[in-house]
């Protein structure tokens, strides 16, 4: 049985009370309105959110071009916990593997604190 997403979020929210929720700008219409249901929850609990466009996520993985595996890749580098979830190279006939969606919300929150970060840190 498929759960709605509303209640995902809200338990979700509830469970780990987030002080920020992180999402990447949507790029097609049902993506749109998941986000839009997202954001009907987000706001009834006063958290604070911030968008990131795909492109702000990769300039973040500048250097290791702007494949998905690969910022995967960079991303198990920096995690070495999620190594042995990390899927093979996707080839161009085959469908995204579903584990994928984790290596995506990991660049996105680690894109979001490498916006955060002082543009020159104040070496120790």
């Amino acid at each position: 049985m498929s759960v709605p997403l509303g209640p995902k979020v809200a338990k979700l929210i509830v469970e780990y009370v987030p002080e920020a929720v992180v999402l990447t700008q949507p790029n097609t219409a049902e993506s749109k309105r998941s986000v839009d249901k997202i954001m009907k929850h987000i706001r009834t609990h006063n958290i604070r959110t911030r968008m990131l466009s795909s492109k702000a996520v990769k300039r973040v993985f500048a250097g290791r071009n702007d494949n998905k595996d690969r910022i995967a890749s960079a991303v198990a580098e920096q995690f070495p916990e999620l190594l042995s979830i990390l899927p093979p190279r996707r080839r161009p006939w085959q469908s995204e593997d579903y584990r994928m969606t984790i290596f995506d919300a990991a660049a996105v929150g680690i894109a979001y604190f490498a916006e955060k970060a002082p543009k020159n840190p104040v070496p120790p």
